[in-house]
């Protein structure tokens, strides 16, 4: 598991969308996810802050969507191996249309 996919999974938890922690450029920089996964342990726990189901699932979508772009913008094997580990990288098949 990436430090990306940690943090999201973290992040959901508390319902904590991507632009909550910073710009795309933050989330290339291992440093930076590493320091603030181990400040988010000191947190309470998510219902403390009002975190509900909704709130999961509306960050969960948004760090889809980031890590769909991180995976695209890194070359070669990385972004092979980020978009192999995390299934929702991969971007949909167009539907097929019949004749």
């Amino acid at each position: 598991m990436t430090m990306l996919q940690r943090l999201a999974r973290a992040a959901v938890r508390y319902g904590v969308e991507p632009e909550d922690i910073g710009p795309i450029s933050t989330f290339t920089d291992e440093d930076y996810m590493v320091h603030y996964l181990s400040g988010m342990k000191q947190w309470e726990a998510p219902s403390f802050y009002g975190c509900t189901a909704k709130h999961q699932e509306r960050a969960r979508r948004e760090w889809d969507k980031l890590i769909a772009k991180v995976a695209q913008s890194f070359v070669g094997g990385r972004s092979q191996k980020i978009a192999s580990i995390w299934p929702f990288c991969h971007p949909k098949k167009p539907a097929c249309r019949s004749s």
